[in-house]
């Protein structure tokens, strides 16, 4: 079991059991058993900051949520079900000195989480991630963009229509020939456009 569970940190599950004669299902019973085996519980003494997001696990989209020492990469939790209350079901199992030494935890802008921290952790500070914060912007230029093509002209709606890419791409990543094609966007757009483009590359300003 234990040389499969090595094999299987290393290539698809199927593979593995091919190898060994074995069902992919077996594989990743076998690997499963030995990491229950062998990880040792996850330290909840003196973690700073932590990290919290969800992951997406098979086709259905269930999702689990994910909470990591953010100083060490360390996994603390990990369950399926709704956001906020797999957060909290964590969250409460913490003892008084766990949560005090807790200072920020770090989430994305939905409200699910958010709620969780306040009810668990009032002393935490609540802290939007980057990454979300860049995809939010990018959503409401998205939207923006949309919504003013609806409104355009026909001569218009063909230049916003092919302009998604550019809007969404950082100035400074846009590749030399695309250049004049912003240009020629930016006429065409209105000023709602054309503003929510320009705070996009602010934001993008001061995030950098």
């Amino acid at each position: 079991m234990r040389q499969i569970s090595s094999w299987a940190s290393l290539a698809p599950a199927n593979q593995v059991g091919s190898m060994f004669g074995i069902s992919a299902s077996s594989v990743r019973s076998y690997d499963q058993a030995v990491l229950e085996r062998d990880t040792p519980p996850p330290n909840l003494d003196g973690n700073r900051v932590l990290l919290v997001d969800e992951k997406s696990v098979r086709k259905q989209h269930n999702y689990v949520t994910m909470v990591l020492n953010a100083d060490t990469g360390e996994l603390l939790h990990m369950q399926e079900g709704k956001k906020g209350e797999s957060l909290a079901v964590f969250l409460r199992s913490l003892s008084e000195d766990q949560k005090r030494s807790i200072q920020a935890v770090v989430m994305d802008r939905g409200g699910a989480y958010k709620r969780a921290v306040e009810q668990n952790l009032s002393n935490a500070a609540i802290v939007f991630d980057c990454f979300h914060l860049v995809m939010n912007v990018n959503q409401a230029v998205d939207e923006t963009r949309r919504i003013e093509w609806n409104k355009a002209s026909k001569e218009d709606k063909k230049f916003i229509k092919g302009g998604r890419f550019l809007l969404l791409t950082n100035a400074s990543n846009l590749a030399e020939k695309k250049q004049p094609k912003l240009q020629e966007l930016m006429p065409a757009a209105n000023q709602s456009l054309s503003t929510a483009y320009l705070l996009k590359e602010q934001f993008q300003s001061v995030y950098h």
